[in-house]
């Protein structure tokens, strides 16, 4: 594992050497949702000689409960091709105020993330997702609910119906899912209580903002 590892951080360290850019990143940057809470989000910027170059880029977003730090491994190949990398943590982890519920609350944040996005004068209008597992779920939570400049989505190994399988199987729990919940535990659940009082409603299909890049 470890020497698959190096081999990915040495063939980025050298696609990096031909990229027209360097990143620098702002960390703990915390977006509000509709309903008050924020979640803690770190944003990674093209940039040369550490500074952040002005213009306007396309975004690629991972929203994970596992920390939002892992998004580094990715943000170091395509920031310096010109992208803006966002890796966010879910209501309830590693920092994000409220209380997690997995997958509850991922449509209406996963919106109000995309219009954040594409209110922030260095986007252009355009939005790509990427995320693996439960990352791929937050992935298709996103795209259920319409969200503004969403142009492109890469769910990997992510469960469509976990009523059927992968969850449960048939309607029955899969055991091996105490595994994970014991990994995650509670132990970086944010302390801070939760401000939602009854599961949000899906959101209807919007119509984009017209800061959103034509398709």
């Amino acid at each position: 594992m470890l020497r698959h590892l190096a081999i990915v951080i040495a063939a980025c360290a050298s696609a990096r050497g031909q990229s027209a850019y360097d990143f620098t990143v702002a960390k703990g940057v915390m977006i509000p949702m509709r309903d008050g809470v924020r979640l803690r989000t770190d944003i990674y910027f093209p940039a040369r000689n550490g500074v952040a170059v002005a213009g306007k880029f396309p975004v690629i977003v991972e929203r994970t409960p596992y920390g939002s730090f892992n998004a580094e491994a990715w943000a170091a190949y395509f920031v310096p091709r010109g992208y803006i990398a966002i890796g966010q943590n879910v209501r309830g982890r590693h920092g994000s105020e409220g209380r997690w519920f997995p997958l509850r609350d991922d449509v209406q944040d996963g919106y109000d993330t995309a219009k954040w996005i594409g209110e922030q004068p260095w986007s252009n209008g355009k939005i790509g997702t990427v995320g693996t597992s439960y990352g791929g779920g937050t992935q298709h939570a996103m795209a259920l609910s319409g969200a503004p400049c969403l142009a492109a989505m890469v769910p990997v190994n992510s469960m469509s119906n976990p009523g059927r399988y992968g969850v449960r199987h048939n309607g029955a729990f899969e055991l091996r899912f105490f595994n994970w919940i014991f990994l995650l535990g509670p132990a970086a659940n944010s302390a801070r209580p939760d401000r939602t009082s009854s599961p949000p409603p899906i959101l209807a299909r919007a119509t984009p903002s017209p800061r959103c890049a034509t398709r």
